[in-house]
């Protein structure tokens, strides 16, 4: 740059000395020092502003995601050694590396957290409208779209945080609190956790949930497409408990026998029809 200011004031004298004949002598306009000083921070501000504007966020390299087809489970450990469990369908957006500040994480979807606690660094789960704070614990958390999201606590204690709830929430072991899909508060109720999270050894347990919320959670595990007769009642609640080595058709064989329909397997797809 310096060069080429040196080679233009050089062309500039030429042009004077030559042609100062043709055009009457004019005062040269004085250049104070600093005024070129600024010129030059601004020429590196300027530079350097579009060089860091062209670089890639570095929070944004830093994380990561995990999505789980249906049908599967899997298994994380973060760089703290917190441990996850994903549930089938469930995507989880988590760091790669140590950062200032509180760990978050963000799930949509069912995953079991087994967090190592760490009092200046606190793990928050962001799921929906709603954040659960570890307190040292292990819980489960189930925030699938559409549906309740649902906390329980198996070890340890954490505090949810919802902008509708205005306050915080304390749980402590067995303890489930229920939001609705908008972060509306529901209930804290009591809850066997080792149920809730029996999932993870491939388990099925329903206790009191909506036909619609079975359905859904039966299309992400056994990987299948279920199509309802528009008169059967989605909000029919039932309770049933299946281990791991019952298939889809030992599930459907039960709850149909305890509702009032039938099912019949088509093109890869599980049509409900309202009995006969």
């Amino acid at each position: 740059m310096k060069q080429c200011w040196n080679q233009l004031t050089d062309e500039a004298g030429k042009f004077d000395s030559k042609s100062s004949y043709l055009f009457p002598a004019q005062p040269r306009p004085t250049f104070h020092p600093w005024a070129r000083i600024v010129a030059a921070v601004a020429l590196l501000l300027v530079v350097g502003g579009v060089l860091l504007y062209m670089q890639p966020h570095q929070h944004n390299a830093a994380r990561a995601t995990c999505y789980v087809p249906y049908g599967e489970f899997r298994k994380l450990t973060l760089y703290d050694g917190t441990e996850v469990m994903l549930n089938s369908g469930s995507r989880l957006s988590y760091p790669l590396e140590d950062g200032e500040g509180a760990r978050i994480v963000s799930l949509e979807g069912e995953a079991v957290f087994k967090v190592v606690h760490n009092a200046k660094h606190p793990f928050n789960v962001k799921a929906g409208h709603i954040t659960i704070r570890d307190v040292g614990t292990c819980f489960n958390v189930r925030a699938y779209p559409h549906q309740d999201l649902i906390t329980t606590v198996a070890e340890g204690r954490v505090e949810l945080q919802s902008a509708r709830l205005g306050r915080r929430l304390s749980l402590g072991p067995d303890e489930q609190a229920v939001f609705g899909s908008e972060g509306v508060f529901r209930a804290v109720r009591r809850k066997k956790s080792s149920k809730v999270l029996s999932w993870q050894e491939g388990c099925l347990v329903f206790e009191e949930d909506r036909l619609s919320d079975i359905l859904a959670t039966l299309e992400r595990r056994f990987n299948v497409r279920f199509v309802v007769e528009e008169s059967i009642d989605e909000s029919e609640v039932f309770t049933m408990q299946f281990n791991s080595t019952e298939t889809i058709d030992d599930v459907l064989r039960v709850l149909a026998s305890m509702g009032k329909f039938r099912y019949v397997k088509h093109n890869g797809k599980i049509f409900l029809n309202e009995r006969e």
